[in-house]
């Protein structure tokens, strides 16, 4: 597993406290499973990332609270501007997501922000819906 990937227990046990207790053994063992599934899923995927054209389809953003700034902030390709929020550039597999090193930008001789910026187009390009844009108070905006 890279290292940018993590397992959200906290999300499991969100999942488990809805159900009753007899069902969180088959909840656990299906969480599981898709995480070893994500493992499969990365180790046939990572060699596509080393050439920025095979990588574009997997380039996605992610929308994290600000509490887990520190986690990703020495590795990964992230636009902090935001309050409360920040965005992450990360590798989109069918099982889940992780964080794309930072190092893959260098290696593509692209900028970080060209990067997130295409990741961004990505991840919004394959919309079909039509949103309305509100505007909050501090500059924050939510479609």
């Amino acid at each position: 597993m890279d290292k940018n990937s993590r397992i959200g227990l906290s999300n499991l046990y969100d999942v488990c406290k809805q159900e009753k207790v007899e069902h969180w053994p088959a909840i656990i063992k299906g969480f599981f499973g898709q995480l070893k599934n994500k493992r499969q899923e990365q180790a046939r995927i990572r060699p596509l990332l080393e050439k920025y054209q095979t990588a574009l389809p997997f380039l996605k953003v992610g929308v994290y609270a600000t509490e887990q700034l520190q986690y990703f902030q020495k590795n990964s390709i992230i636009d902090d501007k935001s309050l409360g929020f920040f965005e992450v550039v990360v590798v989109d597999y069918p099982g889940g997501v992780s964080g794309l090193d930072v190092g893959y930008a260098a290696k593509w001789h692209m900028s970080r922000n060209d990067v997130l910026s295409q990741a961004l187009k990505n991840t919004t390009g394959q919309n079909k819906e039509v949103f309305q844009e509100y505007d909050f108070k501090g500059g924050l905006k939510v479609s």
